[in-house]
């Protein structure tokens, strides 16, 4: 995915043609919602796909009104400086989860509400 990053932006930036650049930011977007929808795995990492979703949401809003945000936070930050923080902060809920796992000294993953049964485990 980084690769089809840099390879649409070089597209767009030679050729003028967005549409590779469009896909590469949609697809991503499309694919953590596509993941919000399935059901959870048991064992699996619980991670709050709604907050990453709303956090990334709000990061283009800010992006496209960048203008608008730097007159609203007078002249404070920018549409898209803010549009960075917020995808940043995309990353909170993922941390979060991460927060709530333990690894023991056998290199195994668990959470920290004790050990977790061996099927349970979760792979690196």
């Amino acid at each position: 995915m980084l690769v089809g990053g840099v390879v649409s932006t070089l597209i767009w930036q030679h050729g003028g043609n967005m549409l590779p650049w469009a896909v590469a930011q949609g697809s991503g977007m499309l694919a953590l919602i596509a993941l919000a929808c399935l059901p959870g795995r048991s064992g699996s990492l619980h991670v709050s796909l709604g907050m990453v979703i709303g956090f990334y949401a709000l990061a283009k809003v800010c992006e496209l009104a960048d203008a608008q945000v730097l007159a609203l936070s007078s002249g404070l930050i920018s549409g898209h400086s803010a549009k960075h923080l917020l995808a940043a902060a995309a990353a909170w809920p993922l941390l979060l989860a991460l927060g709530k796992l333990r690894v023991n000294s056998a290199t195994a993953i668990a959470r920290n509400k004790g050990t977790m049964p061996a099927r349970d485990t979760l792979r690196c």
